[in-house]
């Protein structure tokens, strides 16, 4: 096969849309590991993380979720048989400012028909003053500010710009 045609044939399979893109694959399996390897090796340019294998969404959510007053509460308990979504957004993102109050009012009006629901916020911002003063403006929960734990979700969640609201999410039960 020419090379052109078999660039064209990966890049089809893997849905690779430009240059550079690391695709990580199980070696035994030919399976995809991380669609996003360059993010993952710039996060770990020591190797400190090898072999750089997918995190579950479990993993990746952590323990704790801060809820509107600034208090942490256990994210496992909290969001135990409750339909999530994960709300990517930041302060600085024009589009996401206007996004989030009509997506407030969404939430509330969907909160006060049922309670199986939840929202997270997953902040893009650049620091933690933006975090905090931008989660004021938001009804529903956030994930601790961590740009790592941002980047990490966002390639898990294939998120490719923000605002984005990735739904249908489900956690596997937690023991105790």
């Amino acid at each position: 096969m020419a090379r052109a045609a078999l660039t064209k044939k990966l890049s089809k399979q893997f849905k690779v849309s430009g240059i550079p893109a690391l695709i990580l694959l199980d070696a035994k399996t030919g399976q995809v590991l991380l669609k996003d390897g360059n993010s993952v090796i710039m996060g770990d340019t020591a190797g400190e993380q090898v072999p750089w294998a997918p995190k579950s969404l479990d993993d990746l959510l952590g323990g704790v979720l801060i809820n509107g007053t600034g208090a942490e509460v256990n994210r496992a308990k909290t969001l135990a048989g409750k339909h999530l979504a994960l709300y990517f957004s930041a302060h600085w993102c024009p589009p996401c400012k206007r996004f989030t109050p009509e997506l407030a009012k969404t939430y509330q009006a969907m909160k006060a028909r049922r309670q199986d629901c939840e929202l997270v916020f997953v902040s893009g911002d650049r620091n933690e003053a933006a975090f905090t003063s931008y989660f004021k403006e938001m009804p529903w929960l956030a994930l601790p500010y961590d740009e790592e734990r941002y980047q990490a979700l966002s390639s898990h969640s294939e998120v490719e710009g923000i605002p984005t609201l990735v739904q249908g999410l489900s956690l596997p039960p937690r023991a105790g």
